[in-house]
């Protein structure tokens, strides 16, 4: 019975561990005119930006960021939108000014998995990686990734 137990604990305990992301573990603190975001991720790159584009702030292998809102009329911005980089993870949380304090907005406006892009050069090579100028006879030859055999 306790094995069974200790089963179930640890396995709930990696399924809510997954369903974090890094935007989760944010926190804000400051004035509309200058604020830091903090998080307990391991973060590769920052990046808070107006609704207009205008980016406020850009910081890279910090948990803390800082965001100096200002724009050309002088007068602050209410709504920003901060993007976190981890090694395969891109979040963006929007937070609107209420008046008193940053407030997150209720959902997580992207999530997406990095993914690595396939090359498509259609380049041939022996199973030893060297590039070949022609498709081999009766050898194992790679292109695009992809394995073939010429009999």
């Amino acid at each position: 019975m306790k094995k069974v137990l200790l089963t179930t604990i640890v396995a709930l305990a990696i399924l809510f561990t997954q369903a974090q992301t890094p935007c989760d573990s944010i926190a804000v603190y400051g004035s509309q005119y200058q604020l830091e975001l903090t998080s307990t991720s391991t973060i590769d790159f920052w990046e808070t930006t107006a609704s207009d584009g205008t980016i406020l702030g850009q910081d890279s292998l910090w948990n803390t960021h800082l965001v100096y809102n200002s724009n050309a009329v002088g007068m602050p911005y209410d709504t920003i939108t901060t993007c976190l980089h981890t090694a395969n993870t891109i979040c963006c949380e929007t937070w609107i000014w209420n008046g008193i304090y940053w407030v997150r907005m209720m959902l997580t406006t992207s999530i997406q998995e990095v993914s690595a892009h396939k090359l498509i050069d259609n380049r041939i090579y022996n199973l030893l990686g060297v590039e070949l100028t022609e498709i081999p006879v009766g050898a194992a030859y790679i292109i695009n990734n992809r394995l073939y055999m010429q009999k």
